[in-house]
């Protein structure tokens, strides 16, 4: 029986969004398909011990460049070329995470006869515009972008996507194509129980906290963070008079620490956390400033798996339409909105108590592990009889 490739852009052992993601799909292929499954990952990224693992070798810095000015954004297809004329003939299957990564690969796999699944992690022009990546100049230039990309999505066997938004995106962009589109979405890496947490409703006793979280070095990160403290935080103020911003995350950008230090009372950093959900469970509200960018935020999951009501930016909302219309789920884009979202979230969280059990059973029908594996299961199963 021919295996499936399965090769991941990130560094699965490092909580971000695209590692968090590039795990869970990898933890579902294992359990789906028990000793099937080849994982192609960055040298770096590998630890001692792992089985079924190829390990993809960095380049010189010379190296880098040269490949550049060919256009190839990443190592994988000088790798895979070598690789592919000695080991083709034991895959059927290939699922590569990224168009960037994939679209110097599809027409590569297909020349030795393997099909391709391609998962968009965002609309990456969107995403590199929005975040000034040097891939487009910073925000001058996506051609790079553009071109791997669109290749990815025009030439693979299947593709799959994390929000319904993302294909709306790339079939107005790129055009509509022969081939499939897939909601694929994202879930939890593993198996967990649903949280048992008591919810304690603090506007009704003692301090109020709001928690925001996220990778605290990032650019879209720090420019929703941001966002929120120059529009928001007075309007945050004004709504609540006895209340806590809680940003909790990896490295915290030096801008956060200097804004608790201007709000010491209100403002907390907490840097690095071993465990998130202890942070997050004890706040009330978990907020999503996040207005750049693209795919779906897997930080809003945060405060989802633990049943936390949620106030959210827009554009952090793709992903999440089965909360939409929610009372406590509020989305926003301006002033206005947010004060409306706010204030209506503030009121339904002392007039109702039993939400929290409403939410978690949301969030686990779609966002859990279980959930992601069924889904999974049945688009490579119903793309196989194709």
């Amino acid at each position: 029986m021919k295996k499936i490739l399965y090769i991941a852009s990130c560094n699965l052992y490092k909580r971000t969004g695209g590692g968090l993601a590039n795990l869970a799909y990898y933890n579902a292929l294992i359990s789906l398909f028990p000793n099937q499954i080849d994982i192609a990952l960055a040298q770096e990224f590998c630890k001692n011990g792992e089985k079924h693992t190829i390990k993809i070798p960095k380049r010189s810095l010379l190296s880098k460049c040269l490949y550049l000015l060919k256009g190839q954004l990443d190592r994988n297809k000088h790798f895979f070329s070598s690789f592919l004329s000695k080991n083709s003939n034991k895959y059927e299957l290939c699922i590569i995470n990224g168009g960037l990564y994939a679209g110097g690969l599809v027409s590569l796999f297909h020349k030795y006869g393997i099909k391709v699944i391609v998962i968009h992690h965002n609309f990456e022009r969107e995403y590199h515009l929005d975040n000034k990546s040097i891939l487009t100049l910073f925000g001058l230039s996506p051609y790079l972008i553009i071109r791997k990309e669109k290749k990815a999505y025009l030439q693979s066997d299947l593709n799959c996507f994390l929000t319904i938004k993302d294909i709306e995106l790339f079939e107005n962009y790129y055009g509509l194509r022969t081939g499939k589109n897939e909601l694929l979405g994202v879930f939890e890496p593993c198996n967990k129980s649903s949280q048992n947490l008591q919810y304690e409703n603090h506007f009704l006793n003692k301090k109020n906290k709001i928690v925001i979280t996220g990778s605290l070095n990032s650019y879209q990160t720090i420019d929703g963070i941001s966002d929120f403290i120059t529009n928001y935080f007075p309007i945050t103020k004004d709504l609540l008079k006895n209340f806590c911003i809680i940003v909790a995350g990896r490295n915290p950008n030096k801008f956060l620490f200097d804004i608790q230090n201007m709000n010491s009372d209100c403002f907390k950093v907490i840097p690095n956390p071993l465990n998130m959900d202890e942070v997050v469970k004890n706040a009330d509200i978990f907020c999503c400033p996040t207005k750049i960018g693209g795919g779906l935020k897997l930080r809003v999951m945060d405060g989802l798996k633990l049943g936390l009501p949620i106030i959210v930016h827009e554009k952090s909302a793709r992903g999440y339409e089965m909360f939409l219309g929610k009372p406590y789920f509020k989305i926003y884009n301006n002033r206005e909105s947010f004060k409306e979202g706010l204030s209506s979230l503030l009121n339904y969280i002392n007039s109702h108590h039993k939400f929290k059990e409403e939410i978690i059973t949301i969030y686990d029908k779609y966002f859990s592990f279980n959930s992601g594996c069924t889904r999974l299961f049945n688009i490579i199963s119903k793309f196989k009889k194709n």
